[in-house]
């Protein structure tokens, strides 16, 4: 890629992101932030944050969350709303007239809740072989990956159920530019320089649809309630990977009203907006989750790279647990940080190559909430 590319590229993402920021300062200056925009959520997840630096090595996700009545949106956002209505809820919530659902917007005006949502946003993917500093193809290693790719995803909250659908579009290989930002940020850092992207999965579409359905119990909505629970499934199917997955987690901390849900994505996958009770989210929380993962295929892993196609074996079944922790900075904002641990996607020619084949990485998130 030529640097009038790259450059034409940055240009893009940079663009994309004004406009994400202009979006949510035009619906605080006309008095809807409350109904429209509800903030906007930062992820990074990477290795370092488990002291290695190997395969899913790194993830950034920007996402702004918009939430408003079907009857006071845009054409093209009432449409978006309504289809998300139409994937999303019950056929009897879909009939009942618009003041009793409150279909996308809040559940009434003094409550900032909301139970259907828009996110927009773009986010890149990296994987790695073990060892960045050998420049010949790996074969017998996770290939070299990146993807670069915008992402709109719908989500309902209905009675004790969450769910949401994401749709991912961009592209894999050079275009990513997942190279150029691994070997920037190394010598920012002093780390070892990445030696083989020119052998990097080949460039292609992504096209990805997931989605996902939890079910929240254990929410007793009083000034005592200090522990939620849900269980759910989760799914993904495109042209770069797809899985099936059953998830199960644990909240500990203040929680008057709905208990919030956290689910970390698998890779940037599936990222939960829950935003719905603003008071719990101001508190210190704890959570932790587990899944266990049915995976159907994973170019990321097999897929045919520049130095030729991978030689390791793809395992079909996956579990990870995380544990983390929700802590407010002021009003507006809140960190999140998870850990999280991962069964061996992979099998190698020889089993000892790898020595531990577990993969670890933490997850950063600073969400900035919009309501009054």
């Amino acid at each position: 890629m030529n640097r009038w590319t790259r450059r034409d590229l940055a240009f893009s993402l940079i663009a994309w992101m004004a406009l994400l920021m202009a979006s949510a300062q035009a619906c605080e200056r006309d008095g809807q932030a409350r109904s429209l925009y509800q903030g906007w959520q930062l992820e990074v997840d990477n290795d370092v944050f488990a002291r290695t630096d190997r395969w899913f090595t790194n993830a950034l996700r920007f996402s702004s969350v918009y939430c408003r009545p079907v009857e006071r949106a845009t054409p093209v956002a009432a449409k978006v709303l309504k289809l998300g209505g139409g994937l999303l809820l019950d056929a009897e919530v879909q009939k009942a007239p618009p003041a009793a659902v409150e279909l996308a917007g809040a559940q009434a005006d003094s409550s900032p809740s909301a139970p259907l949502g828009v996110s927009l946003g773009f986010g890149q993917l990296m994987y790695t072989p073990a060892d960045i500093r050998q420049p010949q193809p790996q074969l017998d290693d996770r290939p070299w990956a990146g993807a670069l790719y915008g992402v709109m995803t719908v989500f309902a909250f209905q009675g004790n159920h969450y769910q949401a659908s994401d749709l991912k579009l961009g592209v894999t290989g050079r275009a990513s530019q997942a190279g150029q930002v691994q070997r920037s940020w190394h010598r920012l850092i002093g780390a070892d320089r990445p030696e083989g992207w020119e052998h990097q999965l080949k460039t292609a579409a992504l096209v990805q649809l997931g989605h996902v359905r939890l079910w929240r119990f254990g929410d007793k909505q009083a000034a005592d309630d200090r522990w939620g629970f849900h269980l759910g499934g989760a799914g993904s199917i495109g042209t770069h990977r797809s899985y099936a997955s059953v998830l199960a987690g644990a909240s500990l901390g203040w929680q008057k009203g709905r208990n919030p849900v956290f689910a970390v994505g698998n890779d940037g996958d599936l990222i939960i907006q829950d935003m719905e009770n603003r008071e719990a989210f101001r508190h210190l929380l704890l959570f932790s989750n587990l899944s266990l993962s049915a995976v159907g295929h994973n170019r990321f892993i097999t897929g045919n790279t520049a130095g030729g196609r991978s030689q390791v074996k793809l395992r079909r079944a996956v579990a990870a647990w995380q544990i983390g922790f929700s802590y407010p900075l002021g009003r507006r904002y809140r960190l999140m940080y998870t850990h999280t641990l991962r069964s061996p996607e992979f099998e190698a020619r020889d089993a000892n190559l790898h020595g531990n084949p577990v993969q670890r990485w933490g997850t950063l998130s600073l969400n900035f909430d919009a309501s009054p």
